[in-house]
């Protein structure tokens, strides 16, 4: 045996072969050292499992409730289009009715008595309201103000409750809560002060992820706000004619732009000395020469008095008769026409949306010359016609279809008594309706009244 190779039985104990001793290895330390690496490598895992899944939950979240809240902001937005839309109508409805009821012309905010013009307001905030709701948009955390032709808020100096108003401390009374349509409320030299309603409508809705992160709801807020106005067009000074372009319905449907039409076509000698052939008389009293050539120079607008009408038309400002309200006519067909009832607007469409308006014999010839005044390249407002109640005579009434733009390309009248010769052509440009856009204007001014958005 090898001196020098000795061996221990127990574990721990050198081992010694040849020249080299070894330790036997511990197997309980062994397993210590290298159970210790698995265990941490294993807590590690499950933070990263942890933190991806927050992180994973986050994203989707994100994805899921961030559409939910873009669905929630153009759900805001519908709501308070239609709010303040609807809102601006009811508005024009009391303001039609209001200059129509105040001889003078001028707006006053308690019309016509303090009782009705609080109930007014709050006709228009619950118009509001219902337009809100019908969208699915909070009515009890949105806001709604008079505003005036830049935004600004109208409001009273006091509220109904006065906590509300123009004061330290105060707020801007919302709509509702000013007691009146402020027309006027502090706002010193103008004839109207509310001409919009602005909404600021507030839709929720609950989250779908992200409560998990704390956030229970989304939301989202948008602003709109609608004024009534005037139509507008290229030229904000494009007239009324009183002449009507008589065609059948499926023709006016089928008018193309930029094409050149015949609007009066007429011969004294070989049509009829007397009769209705496209005069429109706006009033119910039938109007001389004089009348309708101030309505050819300068449009018939029912809004305007006869304190603003030098104001209106100044070259006929000596005019009597031309202007006030407009004498109409309901009904469909025409053997039910009812009237006349006098209004500040000019209705038109198919059947019962459209007025009857009276015709006017007798005044043609003697306007002969003043027809001959329209001018070539000159923008007009036709009145489109698609039946009537009798072929001749002054009892005639002309059912109002449409109004379109036309650009006048011809005139060729010559003023020789019976041989009196009328022809006038234009370039159908639009259909002028109250869908059109509009400006801020005084509406006292111009008969077609709209309710537009503010951009």
């Amino acid at each position: 045996m090898n001196s020098n190779s000795t061996s221990h039985n127990r574990a721990g104990e050198p081992t010694t072969i040849g020249n080299r001793t070894q330790a036997t290895p511990n197997k309980r330390a062994t397993h210590a050292r290298t159970a210790r690496p698995r265990a941490k490598r294993s807590g590690q895992a499950l933070v990263i499992v942890a933190l991806s899944t927050v992180v994973l939950i986050a994203m989707v979240g994100l994805a899921v409730d961030g559409g939910s809240l873009y669905n929630e902001r153009r759900t805001a937005q519908n709501g308070s289009d239609g709010g303040s839309m609807a809102g601006a109508r009811q508005v024009l409805g009391y303001y039609e009715a209001m200059v129509a009821g105040t001889p003078d012309g001028q707006d006053v905010d308690e019309w016509p008595d303090a009782a009705t013009a609080a109930q007014n307001e709050t006709a228009v905030r619950d118009k509001i309201n219902q337009y809100l709701a019908a969208n699915n948009v909070e009515v009890s955390t949105s806001e709604a103000y008079f505003v005036d032709d830049n935004k600004n808020i109208v409001t009273v100096v006091n509220g109904t409750d006065h906590n509300c108003g123009i004061g330290i401390g105060r707020t801007p009374c919302q709509v509702g809560e000013n007691g009146v349509i402020p027309w006027t409320a502090n706002r010193p030299g103008r004839t109207l002060g509310a001409t919009g309603v602005m909404v600021k409508g507030n839709a929720q809705t609950n989250t779908f992820f992200m409560g998990v992160l704390g956030w229970n709801k989304v939301s989202a807020v948008a602003n709109a706000t609608a004024y009534m106005g005037v139509a507008t067009s290229s030229a904000f000074d494009i007239k009324l004619l009183p002449i009507g372009f008589f065609t059948e319905t499926a023709y006016a449907d089928n008018l193309v732009v930029g094409v050149n039409y015949t609007l009066i076509a007429f011969d004294v000698t070989t049509t009829t000395t007397s009769g209705n052939w496209g005069w429109v008389n706006y009033k119910d009293t039938s109007p001389n020469a004089s009348v309708l050539q101030a309505w050819i120079d300068c449009g018939f607008n029912p809004s305007i008095t006869a304190l603003t009408w030098p104001q209106w038309c100044p070259a006929d400002a000596n005019t009597n008769n031309a202007e006030g309200p407009l004498s109409y006519w309901t009904g469909w067909p025409k053997d039910s026409v009812t009237g006349p009832y006098l209004g500040l607007t000019v209705h038109f469409g198919p059947q019962l949306e459209g007025w009857w308006l009276a015709g006017t014999t007798g005044a043609k010839s003697s306007a002969c010359h003043d027809l001959a005044e329209v001018a070539v390249g000159a923008h007009y407002i036709v009145p489109v016609f698609d039946t009537h109640t009798d072929d001749t005579g002054s009892g005639s009434l002309m059912h109002l279809y449409r109004l379109d733009r036309f650009k006048i390309s011809n005139v060729d009248i010559r003023c020789n008594g019976q041989s009196a010769h009328f022809n006038i052509q234009g370039v159908f440009e639009k259909v002028f309706s109250p869908g059109s856009s509009g400006w801020h204007g005084d509406l006292r001014h111009n008969s077609l009244h709209v309710i537009f958005m503010s951009p």
